[in-house]
C-alpha cells in the first residue's frame, strides 16, 4: 500500500519534495543563507523577500581569488555552487588537500567545507556566484 504524505503550511496544502531515495525532506523552509556573514529576510506586503544579495565583491581583471564554501544546513543540500561563466578549481575538501579539479560546480552536503579558486578571466562586468538548493537560492554580485 503506497503511502500518502500531506502537511499543511499556512492553510495551504504543501507538496513535499523527495531524495533520489525516496525520503521525504522536512517542511522547514530555508529562510535564508549567509555570505560574507551577510544575508537578510523581511516580509513586506506579506511577500517574503528571500535572500537578496547584501554583498557585492569588487575584485581585479586576470587576478585569482580563493573562496571557502561551508554548508552549515542540516536538513537541505546544496545542490550546485557555482558563478556565472566561470570555471571552479576546487582545492581543498572539509579541511584536506584534494588533487584539485576544474569544474562548473561543487555540490555541498550538511557540514561539508570546500576551497575553491576562481580566475577573473572573464570580459569585465558582473557575475553571481551562486549556491543553488532543491527550495531556493542564495546569491552574491562579483563585478570587475
Amino acid at each position: 500500500m503506497n503511502k500518502i504524505h500531506v502537511e499543511y503550511i499556512d492553510r495551504q496544502m504543501w507538496t513535499p519534495l523527495f531524495s533520489f531515495d525516496g525520503t521525504i525532506y522536512p517542511s522547514f523552509q530555508i529562510q535564508c543563507g549567509l555570505i560574507n556573514d551577510r544575508a537578510r529576510f523581511y516580509k513586506e506586503n506579506n511577500v517574503d523577500h528571500n535572500c537578496e544579495s547584501l554583498t557585492t565583491d569588487q575584485v581585479k581583471a586576470g587576478q585569482k581569488y580563493r573562496f571557502r564554501v561551508n554548508n552549515t544546513g542540516e536538513l537541505y543540500i546544496f545542490v550546485s555552487w557555482f558563478m556565472d561563466e566561470h570555471t571552479l578549481f576546487v582545492i581543498l575538501a572539509d579541511g584536506h588537500d584534494i588533487e584539485p579539479v576544474h569544474a562548473e560546480s561543487v555540490i555541498s552536503f550538511p557540514g561539508e567545507r570546500f576551497d575553491f579558486e576562481l580566475t577573473a578571466d572573464q570580459p569585465v562586468g558582473n557575475y553571481w556566484i551562486r549556491g543553488i538548493t532543491l527550495i531556493n537560492a542564495i546569491t552574491v554580485l562579483m563585478q570587475y
